[in-house]
C-alpha cells in the first residue's frame, strides 16, 4: 500500500496510512511526502518495532536533483523495517545534515527567506538561553525545529513550505481555547489544526518579532518531560 502525500507529513495522512494499511492487509506499507517530521519518523519507527512479523512500514522523501542541466527524482528512505536489508543503494538517515548553505542550494529556497529564517533562529537561540532552557534548535529538510529533552517540538522556523517565512509553535488546542491573545498583531497568523501549530508568517528581516513572546507563551504546555499538556482540557 503506497500513501503520496504533498509537502510536509501530517497527522491527516497518518491516519490515511493506517486506516489503508488494515483495510487491504498490506505487508508493506509506503508513506511517501516531501518532507517528514520528526514525530511522524517516529510514529513509524514504532510501528515497525511493534507490528507482526512481516509486515513493514517505510518512509519516503521525495525531492528534486540536478544532473547538469536536468531535474530528476530522487527517493530518500528515511524510515524502514527494522529487517529490510540494504543492498548496493545507498539509505540516508532520517538525521541527515541539513544546514543554510544546503536549502539555498539544494532547495532552491530564496535568499530572502534564508536570511529571514537566520534572523528568527538566531533570536530563538537568544531567547532560550536567556531563559536558560534545555531546548536545543535542530534543522531538517526545509526548517529548524526547536526540540525540549524527548524530542518533542516546540517552534519552528520553516523557509520551503509555504510563503513566505514562517515562525510557529505547537499548542495542545486551538490559541481561543486555551485563552491565549496573539502575540504578533502585526503579522499574518495561521492555524495548523492537524499539526497543532500557530504561526505567523514573516516577510522581511525588519519584520522580524520578539520570539521571546511566543516562547513565554507555549512554556506553560510544555512540561519538562512527557508531551503537550492542556490545564483546560476535561478527563
Amino acid at each position: 500500500m503506497v500513501e503520496n502525500q504533498f509537502g510536509q507529513t501530517d497527522h491527516d495522512h497518518l491516519g490515511k496510512v493506517l486506516t489503508y494499511a488494515a483495510g487491504t492487509k498490506a505487508q508493506l506499507v509506503v508513506w511517501i511526502a516531501e518532507s517528514f517530521t520528526e514525530e511522524h519518523a517516529a510514529s513509524l519507527a514504532w510501528l515497525n518495532d511493534s507490528s507482526i512479523p512481516g509486515v513493514g512500514f517505510f518512509g519516503v522523501e521525495l525531492e528534486l536533483v540536478r544532473i547538469g542541466q536536468e531535474r530528476a527524482p530522487h527517493f530518500r528512505v528515511v524510515v524502514w523495517p527494522n529487517w529490510w536489508v540494504k543492498r548496493n543503494w545507498g539509505v540516508a538517515s532520517r538525521y541527515e545534515d541539513w544546514n543554510w548553505d544546503r536549502y539555498l542550494a539544494d532547495l532552491y529556497v530564496s535568499q530572502l527567506r534564508v536570511d529571514v529564517g537566520r534572523a528568527l533562529v538566531d533570536a530563538l537561540q537568544r531567547a532560550v538561553a536567556d531563559r536558560e532552557l534545555p531546548w536545543q534548535l535542530v534543522f531538517r529538510k526545509g526548517y529548524v525545529v526547536l526540540q525540549r529533552p524527548g524530542g518533542f517540538s516546540v517552534a519552528f522556523v520553516d523557509v520551503y513550505f509555504g510563503t513566505p517565512t514562517r515562525l510557529a509553535v505547537r499548542l495542545p488546542a486551538e490559541p481561543e481555547a486555551l485563552g491565549l491573545t496573539n502575540p504578533y498583531p502585526s503579522l499574518a497568523p495561521t492555524w495548523r489544526a492537524s499539526d497543532h501549530e500557530w504561526g505567523w508568517h514573516v516577510p522581511s528581516v525588519s519584520a522580524v518579532p520578539d520570539v521571546g513572546l511566543a516562547l513565554d507563551l507555549v512554556r506553560q504546555f510544555n512540561p519538562s518531560a512527557g508531551p503537550l499538556t492542556n490545564p483546560n482540557a476535561t478527563t
